[in-house]
């Protein structure tokens, strides 16, 4: 339950954060609220992730290398950690082929999926946890089942792609370097 409640605090710092960025952004450039709205709950999920699955900021990186390369091994043992990763993938799935047009293909989404948590994977080599090959293959797979609910709602926006690069680099950025000071001031000023 504290994972949570910390994931929980560490999404909202960086919501404080994205959310005046991106109306300065849609000021400037979009000139959309409802696409600019659209985002700030993508960047919401986005930022998230990031918090539970333990995204270092930048002055927490530390190498330990702890992978797992055998695709299903370990995972008939933890199949609640599976489900889990599959549920957490269900949203990136939904939301973005309902952003991007670009998305709307299944074999586009599945790449992005597997890019994402192939990311996570990556960066957990510096968190002290392990990188797993099964993670890759629930959060695909939780991306594929949110993208065949995306399927079911009629409501499409047309953004272009390079949005998202940009919207994923703006919460990668403020989840590793601007997030970790302010939620420890809240940790501060919590404790």
């Amino acid at each position: 339950m504290y994972r949570i409640g910390a994931a929980a605090l560490e999404m909202g710092a960086a919501a404080v954060i994205l959310l005046p960025m991106l109306l300065v952004i849609n000021a400037v450039y979009w000139h959309d609220l409802r696409k600019t709205a659209g985002y700030f709950m993508f960047a919401c999920y986005l930022a998230a992730v990031c918090a539970l699955v333990g995204l270092p900021g930048i002055g927490n990186f530390h190498w330990e290398l702890n992978l797992n390369i055998l695709p299903f091994a370990g995972m008939a043992a933890d199949v609640k950690n599976a489900a889990l990763n599959v549920l957490l993938f269900v949203p990136l799935g939904l939301l973005a082929p309902l952003l991007w047009p670009d998305l709307r293909r299944l074999k586009h989404m599945a790449l992005l999926a597997l890019a994402f948590s192939g990311l996570i994977e990556i960066l957990q080599i510096f968190t002290f946890r392990a990188s797993d090959i099964n993670d890759l293959i629930t959060n695909t797979l939780g991306a594929v089942i949110g993208f065949g609910l995306a399927r079911l709602l009629p409501w499409r926006a047309d953004s272009q792609l390079r949005e998202l690069w940009l919207l994923a680099g703006l919460v990668l950025a403020v989840m590793m370097f601007l997030q970790p000071p302010l939620v420890g001031l809240l940790w501060q000023a919590v404790l």
